[in-house]
């Protein structure tokens, strides 16, 4: 009888020591994929980083380049402004050259 449960109580011993082993080894492999999972995902934040700040820039570029451009177009559109005003001047003058000249015909 006593035989019998040493032998079983070394069975049990044996399978406890193959179940720590799997374990041991099964938290290995996790610690390992969780690190493998964990660089990843370092990585993965880290391109979307840059991608970040390649379109912020891309953005910023834009906004500079739009802006210069609508600057362009406002000096553009204020020599234009300019002439026209200068071309209605001309015009009134001309206008007024045009009345004192027929008073002038007129009184003589």
């Amino acid at each position: 009888c006593t035989k019998d449960l040493v032998q079983q109580c070394f069975g049990l011993v044996q399978d406890a020591d193959r179940a720590k082993s799997s374990a041991e080894a099964r938290i290995m492999i996790l610690e390992r994929d969780g690190k493998a999972l964990a660089d990843a995902a370092s990585t993965a934040l880290a391109e979307t980083n840059k991608k970040l700040n390649v379109l912020q820039a891309e953005r910023d570029a834009y906004g500079a380049e739009h802006i210069s451009t609508l600057r362009t177009r406002l000096d553009a559109a204020e020599k234009r402004a300019e002439s026209s005003a200068s071309v209605a001047k001309d015009a009134l003058n001309e206008l007024d050259r045009e009345r004192t000249n027929r008073k002038s015909r007129e009184l003589a």
